[in-house]
């Protein structure tokens, strides 16, 4: 019994605990994107301000790619039920914020 409680524990650390939403991507916590949230980054040619404003899970769609910024990339997501391509979302340490109206 003590061995497979010692298994059952094995398989727990190795598979990990982390649920993965559909349309989302869990990365482990050492990719996850650390430091500050940036103010504007820039997606398909245009720069958006990064809002302070944070966004619940429910409301993340697909993630669409990078978004590049000064110091490095944070995924962007769509809005569900957004009528507006400019409606998205960054997400930085496991948090998700509204990005601004295009600037370009």
């Amino acid at each position: 019994m003590k061995d497979l409680s010692i298994l059952l524990l094995s398989l727990l650390l190795l598979t990990g605990s982390s649920e993965i939403v559909p349309g989302q991507e869990s990365l482990p916590a050492s990719q996850e994107e650390l430091g500050p949230i940036p103010a504007e980054v820039v997606w398909d040619g245009k720069t958006y301000a990064v809002s302070d404003q944070q966004l619940p899970t429910r409301e993340i769609g697909t993630h669409l790619g990078q978004a590049s910024f000064i110091r490095g990339t944070r995924m962007v997501y769509e809005i569900k039920g957004s009528n507006s391509s400019d409606q998205l979302a960054i997400k930085q340490m496991g948090k998700y914020y509204l990005l601004a109206t295009s600037r370009r």
